[in-house]
């Protein structure tokens, strides 16, 4: 799987992240036959530009959704089916393992339980900064609304401003989904988490059980000793994976908790911008109805000022013809 040429640039065209290093690009059935000959574990990541990257146990067509299952609480995955397949034949796992889809257990996989950055948490982290970042978007569009509002003076206005609060609407259950989803797998993450905790405590049970087990023996004292440090630092280091899962739970519910807050003070924004325009809309409608009325009232004064302006004509003829009569009285 070493690194390719680069060629003409494809639609279908991926590319695989392993620790840094970057393979391909190769087709979409280029990527799955490397997920079937399991050379794509859930802790790499996949790109079509390598620009966003996705964690590939999350991309559907790689199908990476079968778990080898040890028997004693360990499972091995997600892996693609052939590639779980082949982990079985290959003798790598206990006698008995079996293949189980992700559907029917709540896996814990590999990645997690290394610890280590870079991997599917990165997408994790990627999809929180994102969300962020719309959340930001949204308030800077809800104050460039408001400083708007404060100047309509026009039905004009009141379309533009509507069909903008439209679009701030579908925004706003963009993010929602969003927000829902990110939920989901939080709690998804924390169950898998408290799956992880279980184990370790089952493991640590088991190594004080072994601990116990070389108390009671009383031959061979120095190995019994070293035998006792190993069996100790095993348990130490099940501790640390215990408390670092922990750690991360924590930090899962208080990420779920604050993207909450966040959605409720978008809502409420949403909500008073609304009513401020739905108070700008009956303004409106009342100075219409005024300027109604005024254009009424002009229209009555126009016709009494032609019927005055009539009948002032008529009285000019009048007074002119008697004029005239008397001037020719006069002059007889």
């Amino acid at each position: 799987m070493g690194n390719n040429k680069p060629r003409a640039a494809d639609s279908d065209q991926w590319f695989l992240r392993i620790d840094g290093s970057v393979f391909g690009p190769v087709t979409r059935d280029g990527l799955l036959l490397w997920a079937e000959q399991g050379r794509v574990l859930p802790s790499h990541e996949v790109s079509q530009d390598k620009k966003k990257w996705t964690a590939a146990a999350l991309v559907d067509f790689l199908e990476m959704r079968w778990f080898v299952d040890d028997g004693q609480g360990e499972l091995r995955g997600p892996l693609n089916r052939k590639a779980a397949e082949f982990l079985l034949k290959s003798g790598r796992v206990a006698e008995g393992a079996q293949i189980v889809s992700m559907d029917d257990v709540e896996p814990v996989p590999e990645s997690r339980s290394a610890s280590t950055p870079g991997g599917s948490s990165t997408g994790e982290n990627q999809e929180c900064e994102q969300l962020r970042k719309r959340v930001q978007e949204l308030e800077d569009m809800v104050v460039s609304l408001r400083k708007r509002i404060s100047k309509i003076n026009s039905d004009q206005d009141m379309v533009t401003l509507s069909k903008e609060r439209d679009e701030l609407s579908t925004e706003l259950k963009n993010v929602k989904q969003q927000s829902e989803t990110m939920l989901r797998n939080a709690e998804k993450d924390i169950r898998n988490l408290n799956r992880k905790l279980e184990a370790e405590r089952q493991q640590v049970s088991k190594l004080e059980a072994r601990l116990e087990d070389a108390f009671r023996q009383d031959n061979e004292l120095s190995i019994l000793s070293e035998a006792q440090k190993a069996l100790q630092a095993e348990l130490q280091q099940s501790r640390q994976q215990q408390d670092a899962a922990e750690s991360k739970a924590a930090a899962a519910t208080g990420e779920v908790k604050r993207l909450s807050a966040e959605l409720d003070r978008l809502r409420q924004s949403l909500s008073d911008n609304e009513s401020k325009v739905n108070g700008l809309a009956k303004t409106n409608a009342e100075l219409t109805r005024r300027l109604d009325e005024a254009l009424a009232g002009k229209k009555e004064l126009e016709q009494a000022f032609a019927e005055l302006l009539t009948e002032s004509n008529e009285r000019d003829c009048e007074y002119l013809r008697q004029l005239d009569e008397l001037r020719r009285g006069s002059a007889q």
